[in-house]
């Protein structure tokens, strides 16, 4: 069976201080930042087939990110919760989704679909432990601090942000 992880890439960034950092430079910075974690992780772990990003965007799009991983923008009025969901459901059961939020919506929806769920600190902690993924970049003290009432406050004020 492919394992897939999916982020819910605004609700990642917001919960890791690593990467909440690099929203005072943009959040392009920000974005770059959670898909190069994602590619090293991609690149580390043979089991994993593949890493898609979703972020909430004003026109959808897809591209991909260096390393492989998948990255998705919804839909103006779509929610990054709505298109995780989608492909949960348009899937072939050959694959094994993980998918890393903290968002209730998306977590309560996943399990009703047998989903794997990670916490977003779950996510970090896994994979900073990972011998083969420490470097000068990552900290093994690094805790992530956004509860998830604060994630989906977030979604909504960049939702205002991006005019939804």
């Amino acid at each position: 069976m492919k394992l897939i992880y999916i982020l819910d890439g605004y609700n990642v960034i917001h919960a890791i201080p690593r990467f909440k950092r690099k929203l005072d430079e943009s959040l392009e910075a920000a974005r770059a930042a959670l898909l190069a974690f994602c590619a090293g992780l991609k690149a580390s772990r043979k089991d994993i087939h593949s890493i898609t990003v979703v972020f909430d965007g004003q026109e959808a799009g897809q591209e991909h990110a260096p390393g492989g991983v998948r990255v998705l923008f919804t839909h103006r009025g779509e929610e990054a919760d709505e298109r995780i969901l989608s492909i949960i459901r348009e899937s072939p059961s050959t694959c094994r989704f993980r998918i890393v939020s903290n968002d209730n919506f998306i977590l309560n929806n996943c399990r009703a679909h047998s989903t794997d769920i990670l916490s977003v600190e779950d996510f970090f902690k896994e994979f900073i432990s990972d011998n083969s993924l420490k470097n000068k970049e990552l900290n093994e003290k690094e805790k992530p601090d956004a509860s998830s009432c604060e994630g989906r406050r977030i979604t909504e004020d960049y939702k205002k942000y991006l005019d939804f």
